[in-house]
């Protein structure tokens, strides 16, 4: 059976193709199947960042690019060494934003459980974001944690800390942010250019200060802001691309009085194991992060509609990429319906 579809390629900035495409499921192998897609979701600040044509992350050629990697699809299909899926089953993995596909069975991040919607279900790698920022970041029930930055990714590190047991500090320069971080569970809220902030932190925090600073901005005043917020032997777990599309700071970035005099640690935290590996010898993998976020959506604990501001349909990503771009009705991301 030959199964057609479509496939978004950004082939320049501003300038998407819907390209046709067809799997055969007769040219599966046995460890393969197919699926077709239900929903994806936009990571907004890495497509709209290519959308615009942001300088990109590593070398290489930029264009043309697919877009997306959030996926929630249903196996239609079979090879006979599939393992333990089976059609109908509906699953995550980082496919692109496209209407169907062919994949290894070990590509699959996750099964969604029968009670969680995909619509819904399709944003868990995001959350997985900010889950393994807080987990890089050593986090602790007690830890006085700091979040910069609050679209989806620090909106899922806010939920996520206090869903732990943290104190959550929140900063944004959007009242509307804050008081959804708030309603998150964030402790505090924030103005990032609010005046005498260090002095609110200092009596906020208290004694103990800020343990763990989770950052998820490019900008350098964001930068310089996490810089300020740890205490000795803190940490800043990284989420964010500082400086990436405004040149070279006018301070320091790796200021002694702060980096030095504080002993911090600096971690990167957009990488986790996908290894398939026991887990004696490295516990937290992506998928079993994933099966283990998806189980709190599950349970109710963790509410993804609360992160997605919209559905269109995925011939009208460009409207839904113009609304990020915009701030028109401040989205905090949104979902692409495939059919």
């Amino acid at each position: 059976m030959i199964i057609d579809g479509y496939s978004l390629l950004l082939i320049a900035p501003y300038e998407i193709e819907f390209n046709k495409i067809k799997v055969d499921t007769e040219e599966v192998l046995p460890d393969e199947l197919v699926a077709v897609t239900e929903y994806t979701a936009i990571s907004p600040g890495t497509e709209i960042a290519a959308y615009v044509g942001a300088p990109p992350l590593r070398p290489g050629p930029a264009y043309p690019r697919l877009l997306g990697y959030c996926n929630a699809a249903k196996v239609v299909h079979t090879g006979d060494n599939a393992g333990n899926f089976k059609p109908g089953d509906r699953i995550l993995t980082f496919e692109s934003h496209k209407s169907v596909f062919r994949t290894a069975k070990e590509k699959v991040i996750a099964k969604i459980p029968k009670n969680v919607e995909s619509g819904e279900a399709v944003i868990t790698y995001l959350l997985h974001l900010g889950y393994n920022a807080l987990l890089r970041g050593g986090i602790k029930p007690g830890y006085n944690v700091a979040v910069i930055g609050l679209g989806v990714l620090g909106l899922g590190a806010v939920l996520q800390a206090d869903l732990y047991g943290a104190n959550v500090y929140s900063f944004s320069n959007y009242e509307d942010r804050l008081i959804l971080a708030k309603n998150l569970g964030a402790k505090f809220a924030y103005l990032k250019n609010g005046t005498g902030l260090e002095d609110k932190i200092r009596q906020d925090a208290g004694e103990t200060g800020i343990d763990l600073v989770v950052t998820t901005s490019n900008s350098w005043s964001d930068w310089k802001l996490a810089l300020s917020l740890p205490r000795v032997n803190g940490t800043i777990s990284v989420l964010g691309f500082p400086g990436r599309t405004e040149g070279l700071p006018d301070f320091n970035p790796l200021d002694s009085q702060y980096f030095y005099d504080r002993q911090l640690t600096l971690i990167a935290s957009g990488y986790a194991p996908d290894y398939l590996i026991d887990s004696k010898d490295i516990r937290f993998t992506i998928k079993r992060n994933m099966e283990f976020l998806l189980s709190l959506i599950s349970d109710g604990k963790i509410l993804p509609g609360n992160l997605i501001s919209g559905v269109f349909d995925f011939n009208e990503i460009e409207k839904a990429y113009g609304n990020l771009i915009s701030g028109k009705e401040s989205p905090i991301t949104y979902v692409l319906r495939w059919f």
